[in-house]
């Protein structure tokens, strides 16, 4: 029987981060080949994890997110979002990093509005 090729949780997890663009494919091999050599237990996602974080490569929201299979919406015109801050009733609020500068921001998007669907005229 044939081995699909993101088969185990560390598999998945790579194609996923690959995927979200948020480590270039250069950086990610470095730093996974250097954990392989180093870490000598099973290799789990959340160690993984840990590991990005401590590089300041991933934070830990970004790494939840991409566990979870969710490899898009890292990024917002020219910001890279590095922590989801909130919801309130007409804007949802993140904490962003401008990618050319670095520069920390706390960019607010607008909360998608729902129309009743049975609206007397």
């Amino acid at each position: 029987m044939s081995r699909h090729p993101w088969s185990t949780d560390i598999d998945r997890f790579l194609a996923h981060l690959l995927a979200s663009q948020l480590v270039p494919q250069s950086k990610l091999e470095e730093t996974y080949v250097k954990w392989q050599a180093e870490y000598t237990g099973r290799r789990h996602v959340a160690v993984f994890c840990s590991r990005l974080i401590e590089d300041d490569l991933l934070t830990e929201w970004q790494c939840q997110q991409l566990q979870e299979g969710k490899y898009w919406g890292f990024f917002i015109d020219d910001y890279r979002v590095d922590e989801y801050l909130r919801t309130d009733d007409k804007y949802d609020k993140y904490l962003a990093c401008e990618t050319s500068t670095g520069q920390r921001v706390i960019p607010v998007t607008y909360t998608h509005l729902t129309l009743p669907t049975n609206r007397e005229v």
